[in-house]
């Protein structure tokens, strides 16, 4: 991590230690973490280049990232949380991220203004769980939501303002939002042999701000059914910093989606688990005359309680690119679909076993299966 970055770090951990002999204040101090164990079959000569860790055939065990979560109401209607997450990179080096820090001033229920860094009110998936694998039920994120820092593509984080609130109706609840902030970048700057997404934490590449919404329906027939729409809108710039002009392109983009989710209540436990999200990315290049490129993402992921303890589930992820989108050639991302079958087993409230299958198309380069298994934990 940066130096700046590094300071930061060190400077919240130390609040933190002063914070919690402060219990007057109701401070809340939560950590989170996971080992996981992962085998694939796949065939990294067939793969896309620099994508794939060719260590993942002889069966790896990886600490997840530690995460500390820290919120403190420091009024009556003024509140801080952060999110700090140490992990390991693939060459072992340690490092920290600070993934959330966000101040709030509630006015009401119905109306809320936040500023700091915040994930994206992107879907349900990226609102409804963090960076804390104990409260999804697989493994991992669907693989096209992974974090910027570990390939994703789309702009999970944001730093900025943010405008939400719920308000109470009949027959159903209504959930809002509207963010903007600085826009995301793809670039080499963190690694020279491939091009990342960048949420652009410190600065914006141009005088375009990223703005997000989202809308969110909550019935009260039938009980825990959630239906969103929502948005994102920005100018993504494609730099390469080995060059002497960097801006190679510049791509308007409007991500457009829908969510679903679905948790049946019965005796104080879910039952019936249901979440779906689908994401429709439309680049158009703005310096070159190439046409508008329309490419999409989804996942259906469905979970039962057997017991209180045992969850079955199983997911289904698919990518299509459109041939030429100049977003997802600088990413280098490919056709895909993906098949998880997996098992959950809560040990008890902070504590989890999963164990998976998963089978991976990568449409026209190669299909595989990945074996892992994880233990999830918070205290």
């Amino acid at each position: 991590m940066r130096p700046v970055g590094k300071l930061i770090g060190v400077g919240l951990l130390i609040l933190v230690m002063d914070q919690t002999e402060r219990t007057a204040w109701g401070l809340e101090f939560k950590g989170f973490a996971d080992v996981t164990y992962s085998r694939s079959t796949i065939d990294p000569g067939l793969s896309p280049p620099n994508t794939i860790d060719p260590d993942e055939r002889n069966g790896t065990f990886g600490l997840g990232p530690f995460d500390l979560f820290l919120t403190q109401p420091l009024e009556n209607r003024l509140e801080v949380l952060s999110e700090l997450v140490v992990e390991s990179d693939r060459t072992g080096d340690s490092f920290i991220d600070l993934e959330r820090l966000q101040m709030s001033y509630l006015f009401s229920a119905a109306f809320q203004i936040h500023a700091g860094r915040f994930h994206n009110i992107l879907g349900y998936w990226n609102t409804a769980y963090h960076h804390a694998a104990l409260f999804h039920t697989t493994i991992d994120r669907p693989k096209f939501l992974a974090f910027e820092d570990n390939g994703g593509i789309l702009p999970v984080h944001l730093v900025g303002v943010w405008l939400s609130g719920t308000v109470a109706a009949s027959p159903t609840d209504i959930e809002y939002g509207v963010m903007a902030g600085n826009g995301a970048r793809i670039d080499n700057d963190r690694d020279r042999f491939t091009f990342t997404l960048d949420p652009g934490n410190i600065s914006d590449p141009n005088k375009n701000k990223a703005v997000s919404a989202n809308l969110a329906f909550k019935p009260s027939i039938p009980a825990g059914l959630g239906l969103g729409i929502f948005g994102n809108f920005s100018q993504v710039p494609i730099l390469d910093i080995t060059l002497p002009t960097s801006l190679t392109q510049q791509v308007d983009q409007s991500i457009l989606g829908a969510d679903l989710f679905y948790q049946n209540m019965q005796n104080g436990s879910s039952c019936l688990e249901l979440l779906a999200e689908y994401y429709r990315f439309i680049d158009k290049d703005s310096q070159a005359s190439t046409g508008r490129f329309t490419s999409s993402a989804y996942y259906v992921q469905s979970g039962y309680h057997l017991t209180e303890r045992f969850v079955p589930y199983l997911r289904y992820e698919q990518v299509r690119i459109a041939a030429g989108d100049p977003y997802f050639t600088a990413l280098g991302t490919t056709n895909s679909n993906r098949w998880v079958y997996g098992l959950r087993c809560s040990l008890n409230p902070s504590s989890a076993i999963k164990a998976e299958v998963r089978v991976i198309d990568l449409v026209g380069l190669d299909r595989y299966i990945e074996y892992a298994a994880q233990w999830a934990f918070g205290f």
